[in-house]
């Protein structure tokens, strides 16, 4: 008896019935639909955890695993910065990279787009312009502003991200 149990179990888990109706045929594509979130949820936190330690690292592992298509743009990387809090990301990593400027072209080398420095004012001005602050007090807004990452301690990278706050 306890053998059939284990065989009748394995063989449920293994083998799914067709769908008897619409409700079913819906569920087994909720499923699909869940285990692609859940693998593109898994991605994101791998390319949190390589950003966290080197930001072009990351944002390469996000244009090889489709997460980010390419031609990378500024507002994908910004997109990213903003909402990638949730799946681990470093808010100290993503100020430190607010605050970059960036590579300039070099003759016969140049470094990747999300290295280049008109990438990187690109990424500081689209990441700004994701707040919403109408409506709001110039205190809440920075409040709301700051709370996403953690300023730099360069004087020039803590300007340059209050100067794009201030712009937007």
């Amino acid at each position: 008896k306890e053998e059939r149990r284990n065989r009748d179990s394995i063989l449920k888990h293994q083998v799914s019935p067709a769908p008897q109706s619409f409700s079913d045929l819906e569920r087994i594509k909720s499923s699909h639909h869940l285990k692609n979130i859940k693998s593109k949820k898994r991605l994101m936190r791998k390319a949190a955890t390589l950003f966290n330690k080197k930001s072009s690292k990351g944002i390469e592992f996000l244009v090889d695993s489709g997460i980010i298509a390419e031609p990378v743009t500024p507002r994908s990387v910004a997109s990213f910065l903003r909402n990638g809090i949730v799946v681990g990301l470093d808010k100290r990593a993503v100020g430190s990279y607010l605050g970059e400027i960036g590579k300039p072209a070099v003759a016969g080398k140049s470094p990747k787009v999300w290295e280049r420095d008109w990438f990187h004012k690109e990424v500081l001005e689209t990441y700004c312009s994701l707040f919403h602050f109408d409506r709001q007090s110039l205190l809440d807004g920075l409040r709301m502003f700051l709370a996403c990452f953690r300023l730099p301690g360069e004087a020039q990278q803590i300007d340059r991200i209050l100067q794009a706050f201030a712009d937007s």
